[in-house]
């Protein structure tokens, strides 16, 4: 699958470690969601248009969009 070194230095990858991804749905894409007949997920169910993964190490999150490689922002947990 993916793999990304946050800026702490830990290297990391959705497919060794599948529980660092998250996906999130807006609450419109949820609305839609729940309004859809749902079949067989894996094809019923649309890609969120935001997930974040979360650093095993530090605990910051990495933000990115449906379709795009790069991360588009970086969050670091205040101390």
């Amino acid at each position: 699958m993916a793999r990304i070194k946050c800026k702490c230095g830990e290297e990391l990858s959705n497919s060794a470690n599948p529980e660092i991804q998250f996906k999130v749905f807006s609450e419109e894409e949820w609305s839609g969601l729940m309004d859809k007949k749902i079949n067989d997920p894996i094809i019923d169910i649309d890609h969120p248009k935001l997930e974040y993964w979360k650093c095993t190490n530090c605990s910051r999150l990495i933000m990115f969009e449906d379709g795009k490689d790069a991360p588009i922002a970086w969050y670091k947990k205040e101390e």
